[in-house]
């Protein structure tokens, strides 16, 4: 089974979630990701992993299976 690319900062990315005005956009990952311990994700035994990213000027917090890696920060 293949895992999932764990993201970096710098990393680009496309946000399949509307976030402004109804449109999936394109941002990059800022550091420091925070695991959301929601009540539905403990019921299926795993927490929610969310990623800051820089939207448009704006800072979101977006869950990690949102998210779709577009370009690496590595090359």
């Amino acid at each position: 089974m293949k895992k999932k690319p764990t993201l970096k900062p710098g990393d680009m990315v496309q946000v399949l979630d509307e976030v402004v005005d109804g449109q999936t956009d394109v941002g990059v990952v800022m550091a420091k990701p925070m695991h959301w311990p929601l009540v539905k994700s403990h019921t299926l035994g795993r927490r929610a992993k969310l990623h800051p990213v820089l939207v448009g000027g704006q800072r979101h917090w977006i869950d990690e299976r949102n998210l779709r890696l577009i370009e690496s920060s590595d090359g």
